[in-house]
Order: C-alpha cells, then sequence, then structure tokens
C-alpha cells in the first residue's frame, strides 16, 4: 500500500536532515560567535532568518525518527552508535582543548561521560527517547484511540498551549517532554492517516516563517521603552527558541509533510551527506571547543570588526558550510574508525545479540 511504501528511509526526509543541521549550525554560529550585526530593517531580516530555525530542526529530527521508530523494535545498536558518535567527539576534542590551557580534569570528565552530563543536549534527549520506545509502542500498540487523544491534548495543553499565551516554560520543565509529544502525537498522524497536503503544509510553512521572522527583525534593534514593542521582542524571541511554542511545533510538521510529499529519487549524495548530520552536530558543540572554533578558527571577533554589510553576511553563509563540511569530514573518517574497532567486529554483534530486540 502506499502508507507502508511511504515509511521507507528516502532521499526526501534525508535531503530535510541536511538542511535542519545547516540551520542549526547558522543559529550556533551566529549566536554564539557575536558576528550579528544590526542595521536597516534588510540586515535585520537576514540575520533574524539565520537564526529562526535551529529550534524548529531540533523538532523535525524527532518527528522523522519517530516516523520510523513507531514500526520497528527497540535496537540497543542505535543507542550505542549514538553514544559513540557522541564521545567521538567529545573526548578528542576536550582532551585538545585541555592541552591548550583551555578546559581542566572536571571537563574531561564530562567528556566521557557526555550523555549523563547533558554535554549536548540535543544527544541526550534523543538517546533517552530512543530508551523510552519500547514502552512508547506498546502504549501506540494497546491504547484506543480516545485514550491517544486524550494523552495528547492534556500534553498540548501543559506543554505547549499554556507556554505559548505567557512565555513560560510550563508544567514540564524538560524539553524531553517535548520529544515525548512529539513522538506521540507523530505515531497518532502516522497510525490513523492524518496527512496532510504538502502544498497546503508549504504554504503554511512560508507564512509562518516570514511573519515571525519578519517581526523579530522590525524590533531586533528598536531602542523604543514601549511596552509593546518589548511585548513583541520577548514573543518573537520565545517562538524562536522555544522548541515547545505553536509556531514552532506547526513550522516543523509544515517542513516535514512538505518533504514527506515531495517526488525525488534515491540518491546516494544525499543520503551520504544526511547519514553523517549527528557527526556535524557534535564537532560544532562540544562546549569547551566552540567558542575556540569561533575565535581561533573562524576568527569571527576578527571579521566582526574588518567585514560590514553584505561582506559580513557572506562570510556568515560561508563560514556555516565550511563547519557543515569539517563535520562531515570528520564524521566520514570518525564512521570509518568506529566500524574497525567496534560495530564492525564479531565481538560487538555477539554483545548486542544478547541484548533484547538486536
Amino acid at each position: 500500500s502506499r502508507w507502508k511504501m511511504k515509511s521507507i528511509r528516502n532521499s526526501n526526509l534525508e535531503l530535510l536532515r541536511i538542511l535542519c543541521i545547516l540551520a542549526i549550525i547558522g543559529d550556533h554560529f551566529t549566536g554564539q560567535s557575536g558576528i550579528v550585526e544590526w542595521g536597516g530593517i534588510g540586515t535585520n531580516f537576514f540575520y533574524c532568518a539565520v537564526t529562526s530555525m535551529s529550534r524548529v530542526a531540533c523538532s523535525v529530527f524527532v518527528i522523522i525518527s519517530a516516523w520510523f521508530l513507531v514500526d520497528k523494535p527497540f535496537n540497543i545498536k542505535k543507542v550505542i552508535h549514538i553514544w559513540l558518535t557522541v564521545i567521538m567527539f567529545t573526548i578528542p576534542l576536550t582532551i585538545y582543548c585541555r592541552c591548550i590551557g583551555l578546559a581542566g580534569n572536571r571537563d574531561l570528565c564530562k567528556a566521557v561521560l557526555p550523555i549523563s552530563g547533558r554535554l549536548l543536549w540535543f544527544a541526550s534527549y534523543y538517546m533517552a527517547l530512543i530508551l523510552f520506545t519500547p514502552a512508547l509502542n506498546y502504549f501506540l500498540k494497546e491504547a484506543p484511540k480516545k485514550i491517544h487523544m486524550w494523552i495528547l491534548l492534556i500534553l498540548f495543553v501543559l506543554l505547549v498551549l499554556f507556554p505559548s499565551l505567557t512565555t513560560e516554560e510550563g508544567f514540564f520543565r524538560d524539553d524531553l517532554w517535548v520529544f515525548l509529544f512529539l513522538y506521540l502525537l507523530t505515531a497518532y498522524m502516522k497510525k490513523y492517516k492524518s496527512v496532510p497536503n504538502h502544498r497546503k503544509c508549504l504554504c503554511l510553512f512560508i507564512v509562518l516563517w516570514f511573519m515571525l521572522t519578519l517581526v523579530r527583525a522590525l524590533v531586533a534593534n528598536n531602542a523604543s521603552a514601549s511596552v509593546w514593542i518589548n511585548l513583541i521582542r520577548k514573543y518573537g524571541e520565545f517562538y524562536r527558541s522555544g522548541i515547545q511554542t505553536i509556531p514552532n511545533i506547526m513550522m516543523a510538521y509544515c517542513l516535514f509533510f512538505v518533504f514527506y510529499g515531495l517526488k525525488i529519487r534515491s540518491s546516494k549524495i544525499i543520503n551520504f551527506f544526511a547519514g553523517k548530520t549527528l557527526g556535524a552536530y557534535c564537532f560544532h558543540q562540544v562546549p569547551i571547543w566552540y567558542m575556540y572554533l569561533w575565535t581561533n578558527i573562524f576568527h569571527a571577533e576578527k571579521y566582526a570588526q574588518l567585514l560590514h554589510g553584505y561582506k559580513r553576511m557572506f562570510y556568515v553563509i560561508i563560514s556555516i558550510l565550511l563547519v557543515w563540511m569539517l563535520g562531515v569530514a570528520l564524521e566520514t573518517l570518525r564512521q570509518k574508525i568506529a566500524e574497525l574497532l567496534v560495530e564492525k567486529r564479531e565481538y560487538y554483534n555477539k554483545l548486542c545479540e544478547k541484548s533484547v530486540g538486536c
């Protein structure tokens, strides 16, 4: 059936993964390096656009994973793969920072156990979500549709509606709850075939993204003490950065269904680059390392003084692409090493065979 055919991974959604990691790198680079230059509406719109999609991208990653995990048995190899990916970036990069005097012994301890210390928050929550999937999938299989709907409604009110109206974090202050909500909502859409038209999703996404970005650009450097300006700025920033907000979730699902509905032939190139997404994320977000990356390798502080206007915008775009390409290259190397030492070794397969679902 069409339903079962579409449940297979394809280059449509793999391309979306690539765009999402670029959005995350763009937000991190501009937000952490101090390279943003506010000015006229055009300049403001550019920087607001670059920083607009990172939290939406995080939601998209959860939605894509949920779409496939709801039909699959638990596999311990997926958990180990994430953990290996994380530590094979955190440990070498932290050791390097220790050698040049930027990191201490405590940082090295965190690098060895990055998930428990939430050194990379998305990887930590994503790994936790996968560990929850056996229980979630059991519930999805056994629960009647009404129970599923009621749980979604309760979580929506407490997790999404309340924060969206108040700009407060809500009753559950941990983003893991949002991941669980997205998993259950995605499962509901897939199970009961609530798949919207991808063209309508594209129109809605463009409207939401453009309006939110434009509003943020208009008030970005407005020095007015007006209560309304401050309120607009507060809500605009919260809707941009809050993973649990209504605009974020709507844009994430719109993007997912836009690409889900595209007809793209399977592409080895797209699939190759998409397979390096987690590594690209880890490479540029190890906490001790990333400021060194922006300051000493990309010289963001220097170029913030030398470049202005379109030249600085060009520097931002090139830097984002270079960070991504470096991450892809290092992840390619890391995968080869991981396969050689662990993931393609007989002892690893035997260890996994003793675990349920592998």
